[in-house]
């Protein structure tokens, strides 16, 4: 026998009474969720309070050498523990944090944009009970907290913090009216799908705390059918959403990339290096701090106590002032410049490795902009972007990024319409303050999200015609303004031998001549610029016409 099984042979509890064992069981009950919940649940209900400051310390040393061990703790795979912990830290570091609240904000701001408008495709959209229906679901009153103009814009930032949201839509079987709410991440634990089909999700179980109650709900994916919840392996005393009270809950769950089934914060691969580039970040102010003062190094002749006595006299705590309390009197202005041999003083070098600095920070800073898809001169570094073409190439990517970012949200308030379509179809009546609509409702819908990026590709196209028909531009800048586009995919290289190619010196260009030539001939390319940022203010001022009157001019 072991040492360790001798020691738990002599430890071990004997347990005598039926108490004794309940007692023993909900004490390993209670361990196994701080492990698996800790310590955002503990510190969420406020029971980290209870430990003195000496066992924060020790957990917080635990935690340091469980992540210095495995990034995924001792089982080295990803748990949930892992992702709500790297949850807890992108949602404190999007606040505190410039490279991952720029991050953040760049994301929601061109990617998610500024406003949300849904239009119906009819013949006469504006009066169709469609519109109608989601008019009167995203003005409620009681879904401003959510879609509301000073809060809709938060619907992206905790997407991008917490890599999942869970929506619950709370139809209302009186009327058809619903109403939104989310679930937070870390209250959501399960998912129950069909024994058949791991990718048909049934129910989602949440758990949540009232107080010290704990309380335990599952609650219906709004895709599931009454056929396919019926197959559903669900404890015997489980407490499924239902209707009742008038409403009818169902969960629409969208996740970022991730593992499994739940997404994954935005900035997961990027936290390694964003904590790099802060502490080397900060370890470099401290050396320009220092360097921006005169620095001296003391020699002291004699023992230690010489010593002592020339850092009490350094370390003073109240250089200016004259209270009476100090313990320790700052020395007069310029006592130390009068000594004798004991003390000497050498001036220490104002070299601060700047430069070498420079090229260090960018191998970090280039990670975490890397890990989160934006270029490192949205993140503070103009320097690392050497010249317009590189700049415009390293835009691609991002762009791609972002686009990709706006279909997740195109197709969530496409998901938000036809439930709320479904419920106004199902429950909906003109006598309780509702809307009611057909089972064939109109499915053909236009999402426009108010970002910089967000202009249809075609309708961009079908401008631009206008304009050729109408002779405002030539039809050499059309063509340079359409393969610019990024849809077209093409580099600046391959955009300049198109045009060679296409126009010849002299074709391309207007017929007529202006009435009154100019004084001097503007360069070349200097009336093409002026020229592509006229046409693009035409084309931004199309896209927000659009978004305001459901169509463009």
């Amino acid at each position: 026998m072991s040492r360790l099984s001798e020691w738990w042979a002599a430890k071990r509890p004997v347990v005598q009474t039926a108490s004794e064992v309940t007692t023993l069981k909900a004490k390993a009950a209670g361990y196994e969720a701080a492990y698996q919940k800790a310590p955002w649940h503990m510190s969420a209900q406020h029971l980290l309070s209870e430990l003195d400051p000496q066992m924060i310390s020790w957990l917080r040393r635990l935690q340091q050498n469980d992540v210095l061990v495995s990034p995924f703790g001792s089982s080295g795979t990803p748990e949930e523990k892992d992702r709500l912990q790297l949850v807890q830290w992108a949602r404190l570091w999007a606040i505190r944090d410039p490279i991952i609240g720029a991050t953040t904000k760049l994301w929601t701001d061109y990617g998610f944009g500024r406003a949300v408008s849904l239009h119906v495709v009819a013949d006469d959209a504006e009066e169709s009970p469609e519109q109608k229906v989601w008019d009167a679901f995203f003005k409620h009153p009681k879904n401003r907290a959510l879609l509301g103009e000073r809060s809709i814009h938060n619907l992206s930032n905790r997407l991008l913090s917490d890599g999942e949201l869970f929506f619950v839509m709370w139809r209302n079987t009186l009327n058809g009216a619903c109403i939104l709410r989310r679930f937070p991440t870390e209250e959501v634990t399960e998912r129950v799908t069909l024994p058949d089909d791991s990718e048909t999700v049934l129910y989602y179980k949440r758990v949540w705390m009232e107080g010290s109650q704990q309380n335990e709900r599952y609650y219906p994916d709004w895709l599931a059918s009454e056929d396919d919840l019926s197959k559903a392996n669900l404890p015997v005393t489980a407490d499924v959403a239902s209707e009742q009270d008038g409403l009818s809950p169902v969960v629409l769950h969208v996740a970022l990339e991730g593992i499994d089934w739940r997404g994954w914060p935005l900035c997961t691969a990027t936290e390694p290096w964003a904590k790099a580039y802060k502490q080397f970040s900060t370890d470099r102010a401290a050396v320009a701090r220092n360097a921006a003062a005169v620095l001296e190094e003391y020699n002291v002749k004699g023992g230690p106590r010489m010593v002592d006595i020339v850092k009490r006299g350094l370390q003073s705590s109240l250089n200016s002032s004259t209270s009476d309390y100090e313990t320790n009197p700052p020395p007069g202005a310029g006592s130390y410049r009068v000594q004798n041999e004991a003390v000497t003083t050498k001036r220490m070098s104002m070299a601060t490795g700047a430069g070498d600095a420079a090229q260090d920070s960018m191998l970090l800073l280039g990670q975490a902009a890397a890990g989160s898809r934006v270029t490192t001169m949205m993140l503070g570094r103009t320097d690392m972007t050497q010249n317009r073409a590189i700049a415009q190439e390293a835009m691609k990517p991002t762009l791609r990024a972002w686009a990709r970012y706006q279909m997740i949200w195109r197709s969530v308030f496409e998901d938000f319409y036809t439930i709320v379509c479904d419920s106004a179809a199902r429950w909906g009546n003109a006598t309780d303050g509702g809307l009611k609509l057909s089972s064939d409702y109109e499915t053909d819908i236009v999402v426009s999200l108010g970002s910089p990026i967000d202009s249809d590709f075609a309708l961009m196209i079908d401008a631009i015609s206008v304009l050729w028909e109408k002779g405002i531009v030539s039809e050499k800048l059309l063509s340079l303004i359409v393969m610019q586009q990024p849809e077209m995919g093409l580099t600046q290289d391959v955009i300049e031998a198109t045009l060679e190619a296409m126009y010849p010196e002299g074709e391309g260009m207007p017929d007529e001549e202006p009435e009154e030539e100019p004084d001097e001939e503007p360069e070349e390319e200097s009336e093409l610029l002026a020229e592509v940022l006229g046409i693009r203010a035409m084309m931004d001022m199309l896209a927000i016409r659009r978004d305001a009157d459901g169509q463009a001019d």
